[in-house]
């Protein structure tokens, strides 16, 4: 397996050291997709007593919190009244909730690829496994990388579309982003790294033979 020289550029980017950071990239996916924290709008829905309603949004829920007391709810990717306003976010949720799934799994193995390239030596382990671990990792967390900017993107698109019926609506650029918006930024940007690390081991870039 061609390996990286003392002189390599990446050389201080070690297998396990990818490791880790695929592995805390996977913590910060999960957290990202399960906690209700893409968007947080403050809403004066309650005009009898005048209290303001915090809506946080989610990829899998939605929080709603009102004088302290906070419910959630299964974000819903339909459309009861069929406006092209609903359509088009159903069509939105869907696809950020299909890419969270990915961006997990694929985070996932490209961890354990490069957790087994840490533990083993290819030259002392001239198996499949090692051969086959460079291109596993690059496919990985390239596939990772795409989903979380997949994701991050169609919220984005979301949250500044104007507030109407048509398919380009969305939040008015209304409230902020919430710590869920950012995880997923984040884990784009490390994952791209180790997918950029990768594809150069696979294609012997900066030296790499």
């Amino acid at each position: 397996r061609r390996r990286f020289h003392p002189g390599s550029t990446f050389r201080l980017m070690r297998d396990s050291f990818t490791a880790l950071v695929g592995g805390v990239s996977v913590v910060l996916l999960i957290v990202a997709t399960a906690v209700p924290r893409m968007h947080s709008i403050d809403t004066q829905l309650n005009t009898t007593d005048g209290v303001a309603t915090t809506v946080n949004y989610g990829i899998y829920s939605v929080q709603t919190c009102e004088s302290g007391a906070c419910t959630m709810s299964r974000q819903r990717c339909d459309n009861p009244t069929g406006t092209d306003c609903e359509t088009s976010f159903a069509a939105r949720c869907k696809v950020m909730k299909a890419f969270a799934v990915i961006a997990i799994l694929a985070a996932a193995v490209g961890a354990w690829t490069s957790a087994c390239q840490a533990h083993y030596d290819a030259v002392e382990h001239p198996n499949l496994l090692e051969i086959a671990s460079d291109p596993a990792s690059a496919i990985a967390y390239s596939g990772a990388t795409i989903s979380c900017l997949v994701i991050f993107s169609t919220w984005a698109n979301y949250a500044r579309g104007p507030v109407n019926l048509t398919a380009q609506c969305g939040l008015g650029g209304k409230g902020d982003v919430g710590v869920s918006f950012i995880f997923f930024i984040l884990t784009w940007l490390s994952l791209g790294m180790l997918a950029i690390l990768y594809i150069c081991r696979v294609y012997d870039i900066a030296g790499a033979r």
